[in-house]
């Protein structure tokens, strides 16, 4: 439930101290939930989300129709 992320608030101050990492899926959603998750948490470092990780998974690659 990556996407419920931002209901985490309670914690931001507790856990701002300490390096904080996000690990999610590199998809729109994921992208989305770490948005929250930066907003909630200022200086949340993503893992597994880079440019260089996606390119390498590219042959999972699939494409997404959009609906209007």
């Amino acid at each position: 439930h990556g996407d419920k992320v931002a209901s985490l608030q309670f914690l931001a101050e507790k856990i701002r101290p300490v390096p904080t990492f996000y690990w999610g899926d590199i998809d729109k959603a994921g992208y989305e939930a770490f948005a929250h998750a930066c907003a909630v948490i200022p200086g949340i470092t993503p893992i597994g989300m880079d440019k260089a990780t996606i390119l390498a998974v590219k042959r999972l690659w699939q494409t997404v129709e959009q609906s209007e």
